[in-house]
């Protein structure tokens, strides 16, 4: 799966910003989760039209994103 099978922008959509597949949930809201140092089960059970596969495909696409910056 590529990070197109969880996240996608669709200016009809929150205004065009980076939401969960199928949802209204912003990609932003998991990384002030993240940042607010919350549990992701807790993130997941506040917003139940995103799947926890969602959630592990955006922090692994982002882990992929660093680790390929630091090659």
């Amino acid at each position: 799966m590529n990070i197109q099978d969880f996240i996608h922008s669709d200016p009809a959509i929150k205004n065009g910003q980076l939401v969960f597949r199928g949802t209204d949930v912003l990609v932003e809201a998991l990384l002030l989760h993240i940042e607010q140092e919350r549990a992701i089960d807790e993130f997941v059970e506040d917003n139940p039209s995103v799947s926890m596969e969602q959630v592990k495909g955006v922090i692994n696409f982002a882990h992929a994103l660093i680790e390929r910056k630091k090659q």
